[in-house]
């Protein structure tokens, strides 16, 4: 009722980031981490709020390589799903934790690929899918089509830490309401990165 996050309700209540308001009074001006430079302002408006509107995402996976590599980070593959209340439960308790936020916010970029995403392709763009069992015709048909090619599964939440190349760097997981197990994934999955850049 006054802006207090209700975490008992999250994934059956609506995220406070779908507010009429834009977050105004239940984001209150969070912090997002985002560095103001010129690299920002270039994708700043491909940039989406997520969980308590303080974790940035994005919802294009090729512009969220190309970011990523300007800021030589590794890329978070958030395959979600607008249905989802596990997604939700994660964005709003785990994501939100002050554990995992910073590492979220600065040294990951994260793409969220919404597996129901109804937007229609081009009708050239269209075509039929083994994996899905069906025609690819719109953008949640890609994310799903790829989720089960490269990961084996259809569930979401489903989490993959890859590098600039597609490479992936831990593996991936499932819901992870465990705040020290997903830290470690986050954390597995950046030292590997970095590793691997100074080869």
């Amino acid at each position: 009722m006054f802006g207090a996050p209700i975490k008992l309700l999250s994934g059956i209540a609506p995220p406070t980031t779908y507010s009429e308001d834009k977050f105004l009074f239940n984001h209150g001006g969070l912090d997002n981490g985002l560095v103001k430079d010129e690299i920002t302002a270039k994708y700043r408006e491909h940039m989406h709020e997520s969980g308590d509107g303080s974790v940035m995402v994005f919802h294009d996976l090729e512009i969220a390589k190309a970011y990523a590599k300007e800021r030589n980070l590794p890329i978070m593959l958030d395959f979600t799903g607008y249905a989802c209340q596990n997604c939700r439960k994660m964005e709003t308790t785990v994501w939100a934790d002050e554990r995992i936020k910073s590492t979220l916010q600065t040294r990951l970029v994260i793409a969220s690929l919404y597996v129901d995403d109804h937007e229609p392709l081009p009708e050239s763009e269209h075509r039929y899918s083994e994996a899905i069992g069906g025609n690819v015709k719109e953008v949640g048909n890609i994310w799903a089509e790829l989720q089960i090619t490269r990961y084996k599964s259809f569930q979401q939440p489903l989490y993959a830490i890859i590098d600039h190349d597609g490479n992936d760097l831990v593996q991936s997981v499932g819901y992870t309401p465990d705040i020290n197990v997903f830290k470690q994934f986050l954390e597995t999955g950046i030292e590997n990165f970095n590793k691997n850049k100074k080869k």
